[in-house]
């Protein structure tokens, strides 16, 4: 009897805690969070509506309105994976071969009469007429991922395929859809492998797993079970699978009628969803169905093959919630009073944005306020509140973030772990839903587009992202994705106004030129341009075409073909900036935090007034409108666009595509209009991407910015004083870059006339600046006042790093550094500029070896970016560190080598200069050799630069590099003849004469005397006048050294 009792008692509460868990499962089971939800799926794309698994259906359903899309998945011959539904082709190409058997290209297009059916009789046969022939092409899964990049989407994983599984995962990393798609299978195994392959994406239940799930409710065991899967996915015994039961399987039936009884009882569904896990029904096709569906199962969303009818009941039923949710919440009118819109998906981001501010005010977290609002009987209100949670997780933005002010709305770029802002895919993916909601917001009347990074509004495109694009297809999808939101941004009823503050560059640029009216700050770090061309690239989101609207043809041309950065103060006189913001004060604390807040409360008050029509931007002077005028007429545009192009043949020998395809576009738009333009930028931008060309550039754009970083760490000491010895032209452009980077300088030379021509060239170069509007008259005497002169080593104590320019002479260096160590301080650097001597043997009598370092900078100092710093054994880390510090504040890409003869710079260009006497040897003419040189893509002919380095020091170098490298480097035939070129007073451009002879008036010709030279050094040869074979003569002497560098540890890296 007992025994009775207490399984009597233990049933009773067993009854009793499942009745209970059932209605309350967080007692339990955490709440997950879903990464989304959808009340209407498109079965197939519509496949009642719209050709099936077609980009034709995917953009029919959108249309009509679907949140998610519901797609099949293959794996063709050459493992591409393709939507499709069926595993043969048959029903719908007429084919009748399996799509594994058949490589992608060789797929044949869809019927476009194909029947939809589920028996022997068809529930719909209908034309359908894409407008594009490229609509009914089986579609590849990324195509519809690029198409389709903020759409959720069901993929049906057909096949058990390891392959197949991994493919998709790899797609949906790769378009970073993790959080955007949900995947599953019939079968039980292969859901298991999409678990094990990627659970990151969420994943469907199996059959098997339904039919668990359903008599686990039954028993009561629900609660207490542990579910794997993200979703819930059951099928509806209704009026497709009634008139589909003769091809189903037994198993399959035993499904429907296990699920059949738990269709009437919302329960077991409210609670899966309670537990974060929502519910789809399949496959429902008429209103009736819908009804059902959400007012007596109380499911999350229904898939359909009919989007449309379904988008417009499922609606109407959710309209009825409004009056009831309004009495049970009147204190919250505000934001539920509109309850039917915010269910809209472009609407639901308003209704977050309402609930996060009740929880500022509240001081509640918005999960918390949400869980308040749920009661038992408010079942779809929950259904909301969970797709809500969801939304939460969507809306947590990385990139942008949300204020307002008014009715004003500030959009703040801030890209997560970056310092600066670039347009990432990230970053545009959140882009599209931001502005959407806001434009369908109507309490928002106005948006601010600003940075909340200091000097960076967006500094272009992400790199990575475009080199992440291997196609041509997904480059041109790429481009017109970014047009689009461009075009979303401009064509907004709503005034949006960037507030520009730091580098605006590329997209970034794009994006400001979309917005309707842009102010920006005045100050150094406020830069615009579209520096796609020095990539291999064109700007390729609309960038081509507005410049044009903005600009003159020939201001437009010059800012894409040069890709030249220009700042604020410039962009307002050419119109692109309507209004400038000039910076607070320079002794305010926290001032670039000071300059954002300051550029937002100014763009707030122009958005304003914008929204009253009271502000207006920047009108077009007379002369702007009579270029205008003049540019109409099409002789005069063609005129413009064939200078254009001679003068970019003229710099570029043609190596570079990127020009000439800017010019072909600007042509196609001034001759068809701008919708031929968006589009041929995009068709060029995608070609432009794929080229060799643009690959090396990024290449070498990535070495540049590894160039700009300092891997040595932090200096011990700030580097504030230094102290240039020699004020020949290197030392004084030393002063130069660095006087206006707020180093305080002191320039030595022991004669006071050559002291005095270093000063004024400084002083004549700034002067020049103000001239040209680069600098103001009180920022000129500010630069010049960090510079101080003196003939004697005064002061020297005080200096951080002292920079030797002296004759390249060891004893005269050596005997330098051994005086100014008497006045340096110990931690004091010394730099010697020196471009063949051994860094080592400068020091070898120091002191403090450690402190020694080579600093070779190149003429003209202002001018050239590259800075080579050569470190010896005994130089310190933290000695180094403090040269490239010091190099990157004077804007130089700074490169590190070891200490050895030539080092790498010298080296290299020594080693290509002597094969240019070798080709001389050979009969080959210096002007063939500059053409053929230039023709490579040198920026001048090496021969002409023989000339302008001087034959005398080309000389001397030759001489000290040949008892290192001995023949390899020059043969003694080479030594004979360099050294008569320097007896003979053929020392290059100094002595008017050397390869070529340079007269009074500019001109030159190639110097008669070379034709009597001693004969005996001579042998000419009829097979070396190729252009080619000149061009390789040279670089492949210079690449053979490049890599013995590399192998000797000179260089570090390639």
């Amino acid at each position: 009897m007992i025994v009775y009792i207490v399984l009597l008692t233990i049933f009773i509460i067993y009854i009793a805690l499942s009745f209970i868990l059932l209605r309350k499962p967080t007692y339990l089971h955490k709440r997950r969070r879903p990464v989304f939800i959808a009340r209407n799926i498109a079965h197939r794309g519509g496949a009642a509506e719209s050709i099936e698994n077609s980009l034709h259906a995917f953009d029919t359903g959108l249309k009509n309105g679907v949140e998610m899309l519901e797609l099949d998945c293959h794996l063709t011959k050459d493992n591409q994976v393709v939507v499709h539904h069926d595993f043969s082709i048959e029903r719908t190409t007429g084919d009748d071969r399996f799509i594994r058997d058949i490589d992608y290209d060789d797929l044949p297009s869809i019927n476009n009469n194909i029947e939809l059916y589920y028996d022997s009789s068809t529930i719909i046969s209908c034309d359908k007429n894409p407008e594009s022939e490229a609509l009914l092409r089986i579609p590849l899964l990324k195509d519809v991922f690029a198409r389709y990049p903020t759409i959720p989407i069901n993929i049906d994983v057909k096949a058990n395929n390891d392959e197949l599984i991994q493919q998709i995962s790899r797609l949906t990393q790769e378009y970073q859809r993790e959080s955007l798609t949900y995947w599953g299978s019939f079968n039980h195994g292969t859901c298991r492998k999409l678990t094990a392959e990627n659970p990151h994406i969420v994943r469907f239940c199996s059959l098997k797993e339904v039919a668990g799930i359903v008599i686990a409710y039954w028993l009561g065991l629900l609660p207490f079970i542990s579910i794997k899967a993200g979703a819930f996915e059951i099928p509806n015994p209704g009026e497709v699978f009634q008139k589909a039961t003769k091809n189903l399987n037994w198993k399959f039936k035993i499904l429907l009628r296990i699920v059949q009884g738990a269709l009437n009882n919302k329960t077991m569904f409210v609670h899966l969803q309670r537990r974060g896990i929502p519910v789809y029904v399949w496959i429902l096709n008429n209103e009736q169905e819908y009804q059902h569906a959400f007012e007596q199962m109380s499911v999350t969303g229904v898939m359909t093959d009919y989007p449309k009818n379904g988008n417009a009941t499922i609606k109407q039923l959710f309209r009825k919630l409004r009056e009831g949710l309004l009495l049970a919440e009147q204190g919250r009118q505000g934001f539920l009073g509109e309850f039917d819109q915010i269910l809209q998906p472009n609407q639901r981001a308003r209704f977050l944005l309402h609930l996060v501010q009740l929880a500022k005010e509240s001081g509640k977290p918005v999960e918390q306020l949400i869980d308040s609002f749920l009661t038992q009987d408010d079942l779809l209100f929950e259904f909301v509140c969970i797709g809500l949670k969801t939304m939460i997780d969507l809306q947590q933005l990385k990139n942008l973030k949300l204020d307002y002010e008014d009715n004003i709305a500030i959009v703040q770029i801030s890209q997560e772990n970056s310092k600066v802002n670039t347009l990432s895919q990230a970053m545009t993916n959140e882009f599209i839903p931001v502005f959407d909601h806001l434009k369908s917001d109507n309490n928002i009347q106005g948006i601010v587009v600003i940075s909340s990074k200091p000097g960076s509004f967006i500094a272009g495109a992400d790199i990575n992202m475009i080199e992440s694009l291997k196609s041509r297809d997904e480059l041109f999808t790429a481009s017109r994705q970014g047009q689009e939101i461009m075009n979303r941004i401009e064509q907004s009823s709503k005034p949006i106004v960037a507030a520009i503050a730091g580098s605006c560059l590329g997209g970034g640029f794009e994006l400001a030129l979309a917005c309707h009216y842009r102010i920006a700050m005045n100050d150094k770090r406020t830069g615009f341009g579209v520096p796609e061309v020095k990539l291999g690239l064109l700007p390729g989101a609309g960038g081509t075409q507005r410049l044009l609207e903005n600009l003159s043809l020939s201001d437009a041309l010059d800012l894409m073909l040069t890709g030249r950065e220009i700042k604020a103060k410039k962009a307002k006189a050419m119109g692109l900036v309507d209004f400038l913001v000039e910076p607070v004060r320079s002794d305010v604390q926290n001032i670039e935090e000071e300059n954002i807040a300051y550029l937002r409360s100014i763009a707030i008050q122009k958005v304003k007034l914008l929204i009253v029509k009271k502000a207006s931007k920047q009108k077009s002077g007379l002369m702007k409108n009579i270029k205008s005028i003049i540019m109409e007429n099409s002789y005069v545009r063609n005129y413009i666009l064939s200078q254009a192009q001679t003068k970019v043949m003229s710099q570029t020998q043609g190596l570079y595509p990127a020009p000439l395809k800017i010019l072909d576009v600007i042509r196609q738009t001034l001759e068809n209009g701008s919708t031929i333009g968006y589009n041929a930028e995009a068709e060029a931008f995608a070609d432009l991407a794929m080229t060799n060309e643009s690959k090396a550039l990024i290449s070498l754009f990535h070495g540049r910015t590894q160039c700009k970083k300092n891997k040595y760490g932090n200096s011990e000491r700030e580097i504030k004083n230094m102290a240039v010895i020699g004020s020949g032209v290197i030392g004084a452009g030393i002063a130069h870059v660095s006087i206006d980077k707020d180093f305080q300088v002191i320039l030595y030379d022991n004669t006071s006339a050559v002291l005095d021509q270093g000063k004024s060239q400084i002083v004549k170069n700034y002067q020049t600046y103000v001239k040209r509007n680069r600098i103001t008259n009180a920022e000129c005497n500010r630069i010049l006042s960090n510079l101080t002169c003196h003939t004697t080593f005064e002061n020297l104590e005080k200096c951080d790093i002292i920079i030797e320019d002296l004759f390249e002479d060891l004893k005269l260096k050596q005997n330098t550094l051994n005086e100014l160590e008497q006045y340096m301080s110990k931690h004091c650097i010394f730099a010697t500029n020196s471009y063949t001597l051994s860094i080592g043997q400068i020091a070898s009598n120091s002191r403090y070896p450690d402190k020694v370092v080579g600093m070779h900078y190149f003429s003209p100092v202002d001018k050239v970016e590259l800075l080579e710093i050569i470190r010896t054994k005994q130089t310190s880390n933290d000695t180094v560190s403090s040269a490239v510090t010091v190099g990157l504040k004077q804007g130089k890409i700074v490169i590190v080598v070891s200490d050895s003869p030539g080092f790498y710079t010298t080296r290299l260009l020594i080693f290509g200069c002597v094969e240019i006497f070798h080709l001389l040897q050979e009969g080959v003419s210096p002007k063939d050799i500059d053409i053929a040189t230039k023709k490579f893509g040198f920026h001048i002919g090496l021969a002409i630069l023989l000339d302008e380095f001087g034959i005398d020091l080309f000389g001397y170098i030759v001489f000290q590099l040949r008892e290192i490298f001995g023949d390899r480097l020059a043969n003694s035939s080479i030594i004979d003849l360099i050294k008569i070129f320097i007896n003979n007073n053929l020392l290059g451009k100094k002595s008017g004469q050397g390869l070529y002879v340079y007269h009074n008036d500019g001109k030159k010709e190639v110097s008669p005397k070379l034709k009597q030279l001693p004969k005996n050094y001579f042998t000419p040869r009829k097979d070396i006048s190729m252009i080619e074979t000149i061009q390789w003569r040279i670089s492949l002497r210079m690449l053979n050294e490049a890599a013995r560098c590399l192998e000797e540890n000179v260089i570090s890296t390639p």
